[in-house]
């Protein structure tokens, strides 16, 4: 018998022994109604404590997984599932560390740093090694001032 079948029992015996209708009885039912409040209100909070548990084990076995999947390209600073050459990917290397978060970086294609990859979560830019244009400085445009 598991322990709320035990409690509601419990309480069926103290009904039963309230219409006896001796004083001392009906204390002692009141003592074990209150046990068994106590008793219930621990069990919920361990219900809880556990249901807390295994969402924490499960978040931290997805991290662990996804650990094992992300491979480190060999030239640029970012991540794939599988080999670099047929996997899924590029992923931030910055949100998969400390987040365990598998991000997706995003391919940015800004006139002044063309073939970059930034990241939509923490906003880290990337350069594609692979691209065949090297990085431009921006040009700064000068203000002329009117006197």
């Amino acid at each position: 018998m598991d322990l709320p079948q035990a409690i509601s029992s419990l309480i069926a015996v103290a009904n039963a022994l309230k219409l006896a209708g001796n004083a001392a009885i009906q204390t002692a039912i009141a003592d074990l109604n209150l046990v068994a409040a106590r008793v219930t209100t621990d069990l919920a909070a361990e219900l809880r404590k556990n249901a807390e548990l295994q969402e924490q084990n499960r978040d931290l076995s997805q991290r662990l997984a996804l650990r094992r999947e992300l491979k480190k390209d060999p030239v640029g600073n970012f991540y794939w599932r599988g080999a670099p050459e047929e996997g899924d990917g590029p992923y931030c290397t910055g949100c998969a560390d400390s987040e365990g978060l598998a991000m997706r970086l995003h391919h940015h294609l800004h006139p002044h740093n063309p073939d970059q990859f930034w990241c939509p979560k923490c906003k880290v830019a990337v350069r594609d090694p692979n691209s065949p244009t090297k990085p431009r400085r921006p040009v700064l445009h000068a203000r002329m001032a009117i006197v």
